[in-house]
C-alpha cells in the first residue's frame, strides 16, 4: 500500500512537469538528502550526543559546524540547478523498435552551472558545465517501442552538486507529441505489383501494351523517375531530360490501396506500407496511398513522405 501511494503521489508531481521555453524556479525543485546525506547527518548526531554526554565542548563547536555545513548545502544543491533556462526540447520522429533522438537546448543566464544531469528511464545524459550567458544542445536517445503519437515523456534534471550530501530535481517535458511510425517490414511492395492493381481499377492502362511508344523529351521534374532521364542529352550539354512514353504518363504516380493488401493483422499491414512509401521515396517515384476514409494525393519530397508516415503511426485499429 506504500509503495502504490508513493508511485501515486510521485505520478502527481510528474504531471506537474512544465515545457520550454522556462527558467528553473524555487516552486518547481524538490530536494531531499542522499544516503550519504543521512549518513553524514547521522555521524553529526553521533558527534553530538558523545560530546554532550561528556561535556566536550568543541566535540559540540563541530557538531554544530558539521550542522551548518548540512544546511549551507541545501541552498548550494538547490541554487545549482535553479536559473537554469530550458530553452527547447526537441523529439525526433522515430520508427518502432528503433532509438528516438531528444535534443536538449539549455542555457545559464545568469550563473555558471556546473554538473547536473537529465535523465528518462534507465536513459541519462550528463552536463559538466555551462558557462554564464552561454548556451549548449545535447542529445539523449531513448526507446520507441510501439507505434502511435504519445505525449513527450517526463524528464528528471537532477543534480547533487557541490557535496553530494542532498539531491535537487525538477520535471520537464517537450511541448510536441513523440510520433513513432510503424518498424518497417523486410521487404516494400514490388512497383509491377501497385501497377498491376491501379490497370484493375482503369487508372491506367494496361503497362505491357504501349510500353515502348515513344513520345519525345521533356524537361525534368522533381519526382521523375531516374531511370527514364536522357543521360546522352545530359551528356551533350542540353540539360536534365527525361523520356515521356505518352501512354505511359501516370505510370510514376502510384497509388497504395490499403484496402488491397491482403494481409489481415494491421500492424504489418502498416509495416509493409511503411517500408514501400521509403522504397518509393528512394527511388523519386510519387506515390499517396488510399484507405476507406481517406485519399492522400501522389507526392515526393521529405515532407510529403513524412506526412503518410505520420497518418501511419496516427492509424486506428478499428
Amino acid at each position: 500500500m506504500k509503495f502504490k501511494l508513493n508511485n501515486f503521489i510521485k505520478q502527481k508531481i510528474k504531471n506537474r512537469a512544465k515545457e520550454p521555453p522556462l527558467v528553473i524556479k524555487k516552486n518547481q525543485i524538490y530536494i531531499l538528502p542522499t544516503p550519504p546525506g543521512f549518513i553524514f547527518l547521522l555521524v553529526i548526531f553521533v558527534i553530538f550526543a558523545g560530546s554532550f554526554n561528556e561535556n566536550n565542548n568543541m566535540g559540540l563547536l563541530f557538531s554544530f559546524f558539521l550542522f551548518f555545513v548540512f544546511l549551507i548545502s541545501i541552498r548550494e544543491t538547490r541554487n545549482s540547478i535553479l536559473g537554469l533556462k530550458i530553452i527547447s526540447i526537441k523529439i525526433e520522429n522515430s520508427f518502432a523498435l528503433s532509438k528516438a533522438k531528444i535534443i536538449f537546448h539549455l542555457s545559464a543566464e545568469k550563473n555558471e552551472k556546473k554538473l547536473f544531469e537529465i535523465s528518462c528511464s534507465d536513459k541519462m545524459i550528463k552536463f559538466k558545465s555551462i558557462n554564464k550567458n552561454l548556451s549548449v544542445k545535447q542529445e539523449m536517445e531513448i526507446d520507441s517501442i510501439k507505434r502511435g503519437v504519445y505525449n513527450s515523456p517526463v524528464f528528471t534534471l537532477s543534480s547533487d552538486y557541490p557535496y553530494g550530501i542532498f539531491k535537487a530535481w525538477t520535471y520537464i517535458r517537450s511541448n510536441e507529441k513523440q510520433i513513432i511510425y510503424p518498424a518497417p517490414s523486410k521487404n516494400a511492395i514490388p512497383v509491377h505489383e501497385l501497377k498491376s492493381i491501379m490497370e484493375e481499377k482503369g487508372i491506367i492502362k494496361d503497362s505491357n501494351k504501349n510500353e515502348d511508344e515513344f513520345k519525345g523529351l521533356k524537361e525534368y521534374e522533381k519526382g521523375d523517375s531516374i531511370k527514364r532521364i536522357s543521360w546522352k542529352s545530359y551528356s551533350k550539354g542540353l540539360g536534365l531530360f527525361t523520356k515521356d512514353f505518352g501512354d505511359q504518363t501516370g505510370l510514376d504516380e502510384l497509388i497504395i490501396y490499403f484496402d488491397e493488401i491482403k494481409i489481415n493483422n494491421i500492424e504489418k499491414k502498416l509495416s509493409l506500407i511503411c517500408k514501400t512509401i521509403l522504397e518509393l521515396e528512394s527511388m523519386g517515384l510519387k506515390y499517396g496511398f488510399e484507405t476507406d476514409k481517406m485519399n492522400i494525393s501522389p507526392g515526393t519530397g521529405k515532407e510529403h513522405q513524412k506526412k503518410c508516415l505520420e497518418i501511419l503511426a496516427e492509424f486506428k485499429n478499428e
